[in-house]
């Protein structure tokens, strides 16, 4: 948010975190950061040119609704980007229920490429650019939690765990480069209705 803003854009947040809010609101100045859950804001029907959603929608119990309320708060033509584990990467087949990407009971419904195209068309988004993301900690995370459950001793915060991290780092990129899209990132937008008189051709 602060970086849109720098760029000129008037921003708007939602958290649901209290003292992320606090803070936002007291260190960053950033006044229009609302406590709560982004289905429930109140701001009416094409509101925004842009909604950004980057790891959101795992974490919501209803993402058909949230999506729904985000078409409805944005503009004719506005952009929605987002981004999501993809449940059907290289890394979840292989490492199963050790993937961090499930991180249960934080994620609550994953998706793969073509459920969530599915979801933003049945929403009435327009889907344009679908790509991978790179989600450097996906693979060393995964790795500390297949230690942790197999030797019962947590390496999470260690130094270990950051030297898997910084060691891991060049192969999660030419992974992700070779395929492997543990998070994919989707831009869609919001069609512009004909004008009146008009019709589609």
């Amino acid at each position: 948010m602060v970086q849109m803003r720098s760029l000129g854009w008037e921003v708007h947040g939602c958290e649901l975190d209290a003292r992320k809010v606090s803070h936002a609101r007291s260190e960053l100045w950033l006044e229009n950061v609302h406590h709560g859950r982004c289905e429930d804001l109140r701001y009416p029907p094409g509101h925004f040119d842009a909604i950004v959603m980057w790891h959101v929608l795992e974490h919501v119990h209803d993402p058909r609704a949230l999506l729904a309320r985000v078409f409805q708060m944005l503009k004719p033509g506005g952009r929605l980007a987002l981004s999501t584990p993809n449940a059907n990467c290289a890394e979840a087949r292989l490492l199963g229920r050790w993937w961090i990407g499930y991180e249960i009971p934080r994620h609550l419904t994953l998706f793969n490429v073509e459920t969530l195209r599915k979801l933003l068309n049945d929403c009435g988004f327009e889907i344009g650019r679908v790509r991978p993301s790179l989600w450097a900690a996906s693979l060393p995370d995964s790795i500390s939690l297949l230690v942790s459950d197999l030797t019962g001793c947590s390496i999470w915060g260690t130094r270990l765990h950051r030297m898997l991290y910084y060691g891991l780092f060049p192969l999660s990129v030419l992974w992700c480069v070779a395929g492997n899209w543990a998070v994919v990132e989707v831009a869609a937008s919001k069609a512009v209705e004909p004008a009146a008189g008009r019709t589609r051709a």
